[in-house]
């Protein structure tokens, strides 16, 4: 006969077999989650290749654009069809982008000239208020409608040269 044979400790069957789908699935999930990751890097890294010359091309072209509205909007007004009460609106916005608070600027004595070039400019005075609240007093200003060809009494060093030169 057979000899007897010692019962072990074995765990349950569904205990082993709960644990095992733990495991497997875990395994299985890290395994996912590591090839998606490497799946999606891969594919943006190949796609950001392929679409980087275009992406270039637009931005450059973008950036091209704006220097060109930017040169564009810094050009003295030009008296080609350009009626003195448009010239006189434009040289307003200019003074008021100068200015400390441009909402409380006061315009006076404006008048149009046109200068050899065919520039129009703006000759007038302005008073506005300054950082402590209060008025300052009307100043001369001389303005060929953009902030760049805009002069306040108070900036230029010889207005009163530049008045007579301009502002006749």
């Amino acid at each position: 006969m057979s000899e007897p044979v010692e019962a072990s400790e074995e765990k349950p069957a569904e205990e082993v077999t709960v644990w095992g789908v733990v495991v497997g699935l875990f395994g299985l999930s890290v395994i996912g989650v590591i090839g998606y990751g490497l799946f999606s890097v891969g594919s943006c890294t190949w796609n950001g290749v392929r679409n980087f010359g275009k992406e270039l091309d637009e931005a450059d072209a973008y950036y091209n654009a704006r220097v060109k509205a930017r040169a564009e909007a810094q050009q003295p007004v030009r008296s080609d069809g350009v009626s003195d009460a448009a010239v006189v609106v434009g040289a307003q916005k200019a003074v008021k982008e100068k200015l400390t608070d441009p909402d409380s600027a006061k315009f006076r004595s404006l008048s149009v000239y046109r200068q050899s070039s065919g520039v129009k400019v703006v000759c007038g005075e302005v008073n506005a208020k300054n950082r402590a609240g209060g008025y300052n007093g009307f100043e001369r200003f001389i303005s060929a409608g953009t902030t760049k060809y805009t002069w306040l009494e108070q900036e230029a060093d010889d207005m009163n040269s530049l008045w007579r030169e301009v502002c006749r």
